[in-house]
């Protein structure tokens, strides 16, 4: 659960202070599979790159 936690806590707009991130979210319809893809190369795949190995 906590690994789903992680991920979904990128989308969580409630906490945030970035306006740009919210703005990018809430822009995004995540039914659409382009736009979601979008959502995910912009906010998710650059955190999960800036992750190293131990």
């Amino acid at each position: 659960m906590e690994i789903i936690y992680g991920l979904l806590f990128t989308y969580n707009i409630e906490n945030t202070d970035n306006l740009e991130r919210e703005a990018l979210i809430s822009s995004k319809n995540a039914n659409k599979e382009k736009e979601l893809t979008e959502i995910f190369d912009a906010l998710t795949k650059p955190e999960f790159l800036a992750y190293t190995k131990f």
